[in-house]
């Protein structure tokens, strides 16, 4: 905590992590298996988001690919806010999709609440939910005027 306002990162990271360790202790395996929890928030992301926007054959293929895939093998063990970053900005992404694609009024605010988290998280994540809302405000330009 006494670094934290000279770390250059957001800070949520930061302050789970710290309050992950109030309660589950300090140790490097009690640290690390935070990053394993969010691993299974993509997880969760694929099972239940992916398949309202792209059907069970593409959920089941997203679980596998985020349970088998090397990166995630990689971020695992790490104690950084990199891996709560990508589990915000996926989730920011399937959640804009739903939005525009899909019509599910609820997903605008699932995006925004993953994009402000997202925001707050990591710098590439708050340059990613910019450009998600770019990307949604052209998209619903060109849609009003079709």
């Amino acid at each position: 905590m006494k670094l934290l306002p000279e770390d250059y990162s957001p800070p949520l990271y930061t302050l789970l992590l710290k309050l992950w360790t109030y309660i589950f202790g300090s140790s490097l395996l009690a640290m690390r298996s935070f990053s394993i929890f969010i691993i299974w928030g993509l997880i969760f992301l694929a099972a239940f988001p992916v398949r309202a926007a792209f059907g069970k054959r593409a959920s089941v293929i997203c679980m596998l690919l985020y349970t088998l895939s090397y990166v995630n093998f990689l971020l695992v063990p790490e104690i950084r806010p990199t891996v709560l970053a990508y589990f915000l900005t996926a989730a920011c992404a399937i959640y804009m999709y739903l939005a525009l694609f899909k019509g599910y009024h609820y997903a605008y605010i699932c995006m925004t609440v993953f994009a402000v988290l997202g925001m707050y998280t990591h710098n590439v994540s708050m340059l990613a939910a910019l450009s998600f809302y770019i990307v949604s405000f052209a998209f619903t330009i060109i849609s009003k005027q079709k």
